[in-house]
Parts: structure tokens; C-alpha cells; sequence
């Protein structure tokens, strides 16, 4: 009879050569063994200022997952209605044990972001939630965005800032993934797409968390530069929907 540790070893064998199809407990085994075994092998070179994108470093590791009590800790403490592929994440993977580098330019290195890390210190998941209405609320008073839905746009920023909040509180909250990673916070959704959000200016990254995060972690496992996006199905009936129908035509 084969012990427990050949077993995982063949276990990972057998996986390695594509990820499952359907997300779940065992795409995201797959994923855990994956990125811990590159990780494990990462050289350590200097930070290169030429190099887009964040540099895993040695050993990195998925943290423990959260319990059912921790989770529904999460939603009570923020008020979310997490969706059901999400709650899965954070029970098998949750967050890696340390960010990854981001080369910034010739004065070297800084930390990157991680996946949200929703014990301890409150202040930065609390920023992450309200920056996507304070980023929206920056682009439209610096621009003349607006969107017809809204009705007539106010001459003054505080009559914007009261139609923007009452449609802001029509709308399903944002659940923070990763920096500017979020999903809609539906819990009796199974599939979340994963929007990218600076300000006025937001994509369907992915059109579900699986895909979302083989696109995310593709420098470590292999894959393409752009996530392979269906055709929107995020829905319109909501402020974010709204704004991703409708492009600002605009980067920043």
C-alpha cells in the first residue's frame, strides 16, 4: 500500500500536466502544489528595473485557509455577501505568506500586493473597499464623465457625490482580491468575474475566479499575457456594470 507522501507525489504527477477544468476543491490543490513548487525554486536575482510585474521570492507559501467561523467573521465585520467560489479561495488558500517585489525604477525595490488579507489590521481592507467610489468620484470630477442613467449631472461636486452614492448603494458592494482585483459581492453567485477598477475606468479581467487566477499567476505558472476573455457577462443593472458598459476611453 502506497504511504500518504507518495500518494500526494503521484497526486501531483498526475495534475501537473493541465489544471482541472472546473474550479473547486481540487483545481485549487492544483494550484497550491503549482505556484509553493516554482515558488521553491525561484533564484533570487537583484530587483530589474526593466522587468513588468511582481517577482515572487524564494519559499513564498500559501497561507492556511480560514475556517467557516472566520469567514463568516469577514461578512458580518463588512457587511458582504461573499460569493460562494470566493468563500472556497479562502478556506483552501486564503493568502500567501508574504507579497511579492515590484522593481520601482533605478532606487530598487518595494512590496507588492498580495491577495487580501482579511485578519488583523482593518485600515487597509476598509481603503480597499471605498477606493473604487473614491477613484470613480476622482475621474468624473476631473473629467466631464457622466452617464445618462444617472440623470442630469449637478453643477456642484456635493450634488454628484449624493446621485453617486445613492447608485452606489443600489449596487452590489466590492469584494477586494488583489489591488484593484475585485468581484461583486453576490453570495448566491457561483461563478465571479473578476473586474479590474481605476476609477472610471474598468475591464472584466476574467469571466470567473478560475481563470482569473491563472491569469494572475501566469509569470509563475506558465500562460498568456492576457486573460482569455468571453464576452461580458457582468450585469449591467448596477453602478459598476454600468460604467464597464461604458468606457470612459481613458487610462491612468
Amino acid at each position: 500500500m502506497a504511504n500518504s507522501r507518495t500518494s500526494v507525489v503521484d497526486e501531483h504527477l498526475l495534475m501537473k500536466t493541465r489544471p482541472p477544468a472546473r474550479f473547486g476543491h481540487e483545481f485549487l490543490r492544483w494550484l497550491r502544489l503549482e505556484t509553493e513548487e516554482a515558488w521553491a525554486g525561484v533564484h533570487e536575482d537583484p530587483p530589474d528595473e526593466h522587468r513588468i510585474g511582481p517577482s515572487w521570492t524564494r519559499g513564498t507559501r500559501w497561507r492556511r485557509g480560514l475556517s467557516d467561523l472566520e469567514i463568516a467573521r469577514i461578512q458580518n465585520e463588512w457587511r458582504l455577501d461573499l460569493p460562494t467560489d470566493y468563500r472556497l479561495f479562502l478556506s483552501e488558500l486564503y493568502t500567501t505568506d508574504r507579497p511579492p517585489i515590484v522593481a520601482q525604477g533605478t532606487s530598487g525595490a518595494r512590496e507588492g500586493v498580495t491577495f487580501t488579507v482579511w485578519t488583523g489590521d482593518r485600515s487597509p481592507i476598509d481603503s480597499a473597499i471605498n477606493e473604487p467610489f473614491r477613484g470613480l468620484m476622482e475621474d468624473i470630477e476631473a473629467t466631464e464623465y457622466w452617464l445618462p442613467s444617472w440623470g442630469p449631472r449637478p453643477k456642484n461636486r456635493s450634488g454628484r457625490a449624493k446621485v453617486l452614492e445613492a447608485e452606489a448603494q443600489k449596487a452590489p458592494r466590492l469584494v477586494p482580491v488583489l489591488g484593484n482585483r475585485y468581484l461583486l459581492a453576490i453570495g448566491s453567485a457561483t461563478e465571479s468575474a473578476v473586474l479590474s477598477i481605476y476609477g472610471a475606468d474598468i475591464v472584466e479581467l476574467a469571466p470567473n475566479l478560475r481563470d482569473y487566477l491563472l491569469f494572475e499567476l501566469r509569470g509563475v505558472l506558465g500562460g498568456p499575457e492576457t486573460p482569455d476573455r468571453a464576452e461580458t457577462r457582468t450585469s449591467t443593472a448596477s453602478l459598476w456594470g454600468d460604467v464597464l458598459a461604458h468606457p470612459a476611453g481613458f487610462r491612468r
